[in-house]
């Protein structure tokens, strides 16, 4: 029976995160973010996020060391809307961590606010990015998350039709 218990677990927090993520209102919100075209901002402008996208480089600095997340151990998806975001990491043996809620862009900044998470120390919190596209492919994040500063790269997950 706790085996049971551990392995649904991630499974559970997963599949709340994807619900909440796909059932949002966008009523329900403070200020959603907009898709503009993108001939409205400067080339490189975080504009519309709205997809999946899968982490190819993440760089953690703590105020004692730095260190790169290895993507083949702990690979990590992300998935927005035009109102949220979440995510899940999991290694190849356990779940690791997923965490999600509203997102907005203002300024050139992206701004994740969480609302559901695996550490609910983390509910309520709002990480500020600095965000760069490149093309529509890459998606450039970084910022500071109180003990320490990351800098990512994600690459958007193509669907299948458009392959």
């Amino acid at each position: 029976m706790i085996l049971r218990v551990q392995v649904m677990k991630p499974i559970l927090a997963f599949l709340i995160c994807l619900l909440a993520l796909l059932g949002c209102e966008a009523d329900n919100l403070d200020q959603p973010s907009e898709a503009l075209a993108a001939t409205d901002y400067p080339e490189g402008f975080c504009y519309d996020l709205s997809g999946s996208w899968e982490m190819i480089s993440m760089k953690v600095t703590t105020p004692d060391t730095s260190y790169a997340v290895d993507q083949l151990e702990q690979p990590t998806l992300k998935v927005l809307n035009e109102t949220h975001w979440m995510f899940i990491r999991q290694s190849a043996e356990e779940f690791v961590f997923a965490q999600g809620g509203p997102y907005k862009i203002e300024d050139g900044a992206y701004t994740e606010i969480v609302g559901y998470s695996a550490e609910p120390g983390n509910i309520d919190q709002e990480y500020v990015f600095e965000c760069r596209l490149e093309g529509d492919s890459l998606w450039h994040h970084r910022g500071d998350l109180g003990n320490m500063f990351v800098d990512e790269v994600w690459r958007r997950v193509e669907s299948e039709e458009s392959m």
